[in-house]
């Protein structure tokens, strides 16, 4: 029964992140796939492997080879922690529990069939991080047997530690969130603040690295006595001390078998209670007369604002320009010396004209439109008969997506125009080349959704990663404006100014998107009756 259930599992968790179907793919489609997460791991592993082959030797050297072996422990734990621990979410509030208790299953084959999935993936997290340590170590340091006997055993354990920490933390959360009355803002922060320590992590990558180049030992000294069960996995290896290595085996098993029984003995309860929810008091108020636009931007919006992970997928670089934002006001002396480095670099280019492509570049990554006829699903039926003209729809969709990137955008550039802007012709660019191009990108994402539906999703993830039109938007939209950048370096500034481009680019972006809005009023409007 657990290895049916394991499966089931699995294969739950996997049409949630990957594009399965209930039709079967050709192969040509499921090589693609294959190669293309070949690529995206080795990459991420090479990433590994050049930090690891740059802390090798020094690190052996310095007499601290143990070091080497606790930091990989440290890294694999905590993308193992934060890979799972939504994930982890599932052991407790799965929509499938009441169907699996009603049925003669017993609860411990319920919980172990969830902890045996979420395990494998925490060893396809740590794997990212361990093959390239080991292939260092063994390619760069004298290996013995012990030495390996005990990475390996370390290496089949440390998951477990992971796990256990990951499945207390979503106990925590999932009890939260049932007295929570905003859950998805929870959600977003918590996502939000977890993606900008990974960008802070990754910009100041190369700073750590030399810091534990030239301060090795008096962080190791530090790092032995703050981490005691990663300490003892490097010297366990390093050292061959069978007694340290039998101590992080310590750690992590009884964490382990402790957090399974403590949850195993409450699990029935755990799924079967009703925690109750924050419920919203009523309140009598007059009804508001509006706009059948209005009403219906603010339902766009209203179920935008209801989900974090297509917030995050589809107006990423949002949160970016509004942290960059933040930062220029932290960091004025380095903002303007690195917009100086860049201006040299891209020969003598004007500040404001710099900025303005750099806003249009992010603004446009933005592909909120490309998936707002995918997201109506199974309630397409509703838009398609409501009476409302289709272009009063795509109205209200096309404001969602200025509001959610244009709106954030505008706020950079009136900042840029603040540090940047040197006459009246400055500040406009900055501000009205990037917004141009983002209405331009709202009104082609639409289009292209149009075009390119995708309705068989079972989770809104599915057509804002994975649809043709977020991943023409996303792409196209960035090799257009490199592209933009390229014509004009070879071609155009034989014949015109930087200045003179960046105008003839702005009222361009604003025919193009008037020119696809009369597209979408006039032959696209059918185009809805039609799907």
């Amino acid at each position: 029964m657990i290895r049916r259930l394991f499966i089931i599992n699995l294969k739950a968790f996997l049409s949630g992140v990957l594009r399965m179907r209930r039709i079967k793919t050709g192969a040509a489609k499921q090589i693609a796939l294959a190669v293309l997460f070949v690529f995206i791991f080795a990459s991420i592993m090479i990433s590994f492997g050049s930090m690891f082959f740059l802390l090798c030797k020094p690190l052996f050297d310095a007499g601290i080879g143990w070091f080497y072996f606790s930091l990989q422990a440290v890294l694999s734990f905590v993308l193992s922690v934060f890979g799972t621990i939504f994930s982890a979410q599932t052991l407790f509030k799965a929509k499938d529990n009441e169907l699996l208790l009603s049925m003669p299953i017993r609860p411990f084959d319920i919980l172990i069939s969830r902890f045996l999935v979420i395990l494998l993936f925490e060893y396809i997290f740590e794997l990212i991080i361990a093959i390239p340590a080991f292939t260092i170590w063994i390619l760069m340091e004298p290996v013995t047997l012990t030495g390996v006997i005990f990475c390996v055993i370390g290496y089949a354990l440390l998951p477990l530690m992971a796990l256990s920490v990951a499945c207390l933390i979503a106990w925590v959360l999932s009890a939260f969130f049932t007295r929570f009355k905003h859950t998805n803002i929870f959600t977003l922060v918590i996502s939000v603040t977890l993606l900008w320590l990974y960008l802070r992590l990754y910009s100041q990558l190369q700073t750590y690295i030399n810091m534990l180049l030239n301060r090795g030992v008096e962080i190791a000294e530090v790092f032995r006595k703050a981490l005691p069960p990663f300490y003892a996995f490097g010297s366990g290896i390093a050292n061959h001390n069978i007694i340290d290595a039998a101590m992080f085996y310590l750690w992590a098993i009884i964490p382990f078998i402790l957090t399974v029984a403590v949850i195993m003995v409450n699990y029935q309860r755990i799924l079967t209670t009703n925690k109750g929810t924050v419920k919203t008091q009523y309140r009598e108020k007059a009804a508001r007369v509006s706009s059948a636009c209005f009403a219906l931007t603010k339902k766009e919006l209203t179920y935008y604002a209801s989900k974090p992970m297509v917030i995050l997928n589809t107006s990423i670089s949002s949160f970016i320009m509004v942290i960059g934002t933040v930062m220029i006001f932290l960091r004025r002396a380095e903002f303007f010396n690195t917009m100086a480095q860049v201006s040299a670099a891209a020969g003598g280019m004007p500040l404001s004209v710099l900025a303005a492509g750099a806003l249009a570049f992010m603004g446009g990554i933005n592909n909120l439109s490309a998936s707002l006829i995918s997201l109506e699903g199974k309630r397409l039926w509703i838009a398609k008969t409501i009476p409302v003209q289709p272009k009063i729809i795509y109205l209200s969709k096309i404001y969602t997506h200025l509001i959610s990137s244009a709106a954030p955008c505008l706020i950079v550039s009136v900042s840029a125009v603040f540090f940047l802007a040197k006459s009246v012709i400055d500040g406009l660019i900055i501000i009205l080349l990037p917004q141009t191009y983002i209405f331009l990108v709202a009104v082609a994402g639409l289009s292209i959704n149009l075009i390119f539906p995708r309705f068989d999703w079972l989770s809104e993830i599915q057509p804002v990663k994975q649809g043709a039109a977020a991943m023409i938007v996303i792409f196209g939209s960035m090799i257009f404006i490199i592209a933009l950048f390229t014509a004009y370096i070879f071609i155009f500034r034989h014949f015109m100014g930087i200045m003179a481009f960046a105008w003839v680019m702005a009222a361009v972006f604003a025919a193009a998107a008037l020119l696809l809005w009369g597209w979408l009023s006039g032959p696209g409007a059918k185009k809805m009756i039609e799907l």
